[in-house]
């Protein structure tokens, strides 16, 4: 068996791919781009290694004995398909790109998903992505709305199940808002589907807002009401702790308990910026029959990630920026 690799040599072999790839999307439009941080790149690591594993074991024979079609991938927030993840202006791939460049064994001629859909209510994003995304695959292989995923994911899924296409779905939350639990859980209630969400940590300040005494009414009341279209009206209302106060820790693992009610091979990853966990990462499958290879890849995910700082992300940034222009580069005369 080979040796496994170091926690280095594994983020450096897909962050070094996630930037490449990023390298062809920022010669469109390269003034457009999402900017996050260092931790986003591990976020961004974490998708891909999970792509190839769904994209590795869910083959045309698998999907024809759960009597699908094909895979489709799908973005609720969709972005630019370009991150900013560093102040000097590296950028990397976005979740859309990734997914297309996802090969698996060195297949390259063989596209990873039958069809990919993304949403992005930002006009000027959606065009940057739409653009970005046809250097990777074909329009009959392309569905992205310019809308509000709330308002058009009936859209998608109705989509979906006409295909009877299995899909692979990520929700990734830069606030908390903008798809609610209401059509979370037609997702989850369509059973051909794995879901990766992800929810940044200082959503706890929001829950901070509300137990605060110097907080205004109205203010408690619109936050309490994000809180309920997001993680339910039945988390919130079992997450209050003994002095009445609504408990952060609690939500999230109330929010974990319902999202496994629903797919019961959920795995729950924290992930780690130099300043501590950053974001909670829920990934939640159904097994597709015989075996527990989605969540096994889940679980060595798990183990890796924990180990895996931001201080790692950027010495391993710094190896590979190898004089990737920055955003601003791109301008100069």
């Amino acid at each position: 068996m080979p040796k496994p690799k170091s926690d280095y040599d594994w983020l450096k072999g897909h962050l070094g791919s996630i930037l490449e790839i990023g390298d062809i999307c920022k010669k469109i439009k390269p003034d457009i781009s999402n900017e996050y941080g260092s931790q986003t790149a591990l976020k961004l690591c974490a998708f891909k290694y999970y792509i190839e594993v769904y994209t590795m074991i869910l083959k045309n024979d698998l999907l024809r004995r759960i009597g699908c079609n094909g895979k489709a991938f799908i973005d609720v927030f969709a972005g630019t398909g370009l991150s900013k993840i560093s102040d000097d202006g590296t950028v990397a791939a976005g979740s859309m790109p990734i997914a297309m460049n996802c090969h698996w064994k060195g297949k390259e001629k063989e596209e990873p998903f039958d069809h990919y859909y993304g949403i992005e209510i930002e006009d000027k994003y959606h065009e940057a992505l739409s653009e970005r995304s046809l250097t990777f695959t074909t329009p009959n292989k392309l569905t992205l709305i310019n809308g509000d995923s709330d308002v058009v994911i009936d859209q998608i899924i109705d989509d979906i199940k006409r295909k009877k296409y299995h899909y692979l779905a990520i929700v990734d939350y830069g606030s908390l808002e903008g798809f609610s639990w209401r059509n979370m859980k037609k997702l989850l209630d369509y059973n051909h589907g794995d879901i990766m969400i992800t929810i940044l940590l200082n959503a706890k300040r929001l829950v901070g807002t509300i137990n605060s005494p110097i907080t205004e009414p109205s203010v408690k009341e619109k936050n309490l009401k994000r809180l309920n279209d997001i993680f339910s009206s039945d988390v919130i209302q079992n997450s209050y702790d003994a002095n009445g106060e609504l408990d952060p820790e609690m939500v999230l693992k109330n929010y974990y308990k319902l999202i496994k009610k629903h797919r019961s091979n959920t795995v729950e990853i924290r992930i780690k910026s130099d300043k501590g966990y950053t974001n909670m990462l829920l990934y939640a499958t159904k097994e597709t029959g015989g075996g527990t290879g989605y969540i096994g890849a889940v679980k060595d995910l798990q183990k890796r990630l924990d180990k895996i700082d931001g201080n790692l992300v950027e010495s391993v940034l710094n190896e590979l920026k190898r004089g990737q222009k920055s955003l601003t580069d791109w301008f100069k005369p």
